[in-house]
């Protein structure tokens, strides 16, 4: 009988503990940055690759609003041409970077499916602007 207990106070304490080391670590909120990192990163590399294209004398993608509140969804590598221009995904095809530019069309680590990448793509003036979705 009291050996129990002492499991018990035992298993008490190491409870505890771990409930402050979970709150101290803050493992979701780690996890969320790390996530936010990655997306900045695959839009900065998306974005420099459509520059370099553009340098080499690529003609910009076509239809990419002006306007940042109508930004148009970059597709996946595997929708291309009309599977990404038309209906339902309505987006902006960016294979012909991959593989001299890029060599693959990144996709956020959380949002991409259904032949998107989970990033938006915009112009102003004359940039185009890679927009990811930051989460908290």
């Amino acid at each position: 009988m009291h050996f129990r207990f002492n499991v018990l106070v035992v298993m008490a304490i190491l409870g505890i503990l771990l409930g402050f080391v979970a709150i101290k670590l803050r493992p979701f909120e780690r996890v969320g940055s790390a996530y936010n990192l990655h997306r900045r990163s695959d839009a900065k590399q998306l974005q420099t690759a459509l520059i370099q294209a553009m340098i080499d004398g690529h003609i910009p993608p076509k239809n990419v609003p002006q306007d940042k509140s109508q930004a148009k969804w970059v597709c996946e590598y595997t929708y291309k041409g009309l599977n990404c221009l038309d209906p339902p995904i309505s987006g902006i095809d960016l294979s012909y970077l991959v593989p001299t530019y890029i060599p693959s069309i990144p996709s956020d680590p959380e949002s991409a499916t259904g032949g998107i990448t989970g990033y938006k793509i915009y112009q102003d003036g004359a940039f185009f602007i890679i927009e990811a979705a930051f989460k908290n």
